[in-house]
């Protein structure tokens, strides 16, 4: 009777969290190499920074993906595979709705090797809203 009821409880708490994010904005974006995005970012409706990013190198299914916010830079290879596709950034502290901070994902959707165009969705989470 215990396990029964460790099993179905573990079962009901399994599918509560892997449920997808309730995403504040979704864009997709195909860019060239080297073509830089900028995106404004309106955090609590009071901040807003700047946001960009461009990606450079397409070697052995990896993108070298280069990002700036906040004043700093950032590097990483990004590959089409589950867990290796995105880039996240966490834009503020705390938030103050149940602890979450506001954030921001760069998932790598695809790169097109005929137009050399790789294409991007940004998505956005939290009191943060993309202008």
């Amino acid at each position: 009777m215990n396990r029964r009821f460790f099993l179905l409880s573990l079962l009901s708490l399994s599918t509560l969290f892997s449920q997808a994010p309730n995403w504040t904005s979704e864009q997709e974006i195909t860019l060239l190499r080297n073509q830089v995005y900028k995106l404004n970012l309106l955090i609590s409706n009071s901040d807003v920074r700047e946001f960009s990013f461009h990606w450079t190198l397409y070697v052995d299914k990896g993108l070298v993906f280069l990002a700036k916010y906040d004043g700093f830079n950032h590097q990483s290879i990004l590959y089409n595979s589950f867990r290796k596709n995105s880039f996240k950034i966490k834009l503020a502290e705390e938030g103050k709705i149940r602890g979450l901070s506001p954030y921001l994902v760069v998932f790598f959707k695809s790169y097109d090797e005929k137009s050399n165009q790789a294409t991007f969705k940004v998505v956005t989470y939290g009191d943060v809203y993309a202008q």
